[in-house]
Order: structure tokens, then sequence, then C-alpha cells
């Protein structure tokens, strides 16, 4: 079963930083053949070019700006494979599927958890960086 690993990208991080931070965490006996890009920030897609081994491919799955620079020679040099997915295209059925194999965990993901009926701090610390929220989730029944 393929390995997957998160990483919370930080603010002040580089592209290096990144893919050293990922190398570290998995060890010098593993490669990364895929990066999946899910947000498309120029950060997050240089990040994630960076991290990938000769021939590699980095899919974004996100919508970024109109423009935006990505590091080509890295791209060129190591014959990295950067491919893009409209994120909503006809892809439920998969996310489903995927889910409900295990291969990703989501709870990882997810950093703030609220009762329904905590609607104005739950949307204040979803939308304040300074909490450091990624994906806040809110919760019904118990």
């Amino acid at each position: 079963m393929p390995r997957v690993l998160t990483h919370k990208v930080g603010k002040t991080e580089t592209p290096e930083q990144f893919a050293t931070s990922i190398n570290e965490r998995l060890g010098d006996e593993v490669e990364i053949t895929t990066a999946l890009e899910c947000t498309g920030v120029q950060s997050s897609v240089c990040g994630a070019i960076q991290t990938v081994k000769f021939g590699g491919k980095v899919f974004v799955i996100g919508v970024g700006k109109d423009k935006m620079e990505i590091p080509f020679m890295r791209c060129s040099a190591n014959e990295v494979d950067l491919q893009f997915q409209q994120r909503y295209v006809n892809m439920w059925p998969r996310a489903v599927r995927v889910l409900e194999s295990g291969i990703i965990n989501l709870d990882q993901l997810i950093t703030h958890r609220f009762p329904l009926g905590n609607d104005v701090e739950t949307f204040k610390t979803a939308s304040n960086p300074e909490s450091e929220s990624f994906k806040v989730v809110i919760q019904t029944g118990s």
C-alpha cells in the first residue's frame, strides 16, 4: 500500500525547506514518486515539485491564480511530470472509493472541531490565520 504523508507548509518556509522537511520525515530509504498538491497555492506547488524524485509526478488538484511561478529548471532537469486536474469534475465517486479504501486518513487533516451552534467561534477560527486551522469541522450529535 502506498505511504501517505501530509505536510502543513509554514508561512516562511521555502520550497527547498519544504522538501527537506518532507524527506527528513520519510527517511533516506524513501523517494517520493508522486505528490498530490491540493491547494493550488504557488508555495505548495513549488514545494511539491522540490520533493519528488527524478521522473516523479506532481499532480495539482487545486485551482490557483491565473499566473504562477514554478521552478522550471527543477522540472526540466529532473523530468518532473507536472499535471493538473480541476478538482471537482467527476471526482466524487473516485474520492469516495479512495476514502473507503483506507489509503488516506483524513483525521490528521482536521485541526479543529466545533459542535453545531458555535457558528461564530467556528467561523472566526476558520478565517483567522493565527489559529493555524487547516480543516475546521462542525459536528452534529455525539
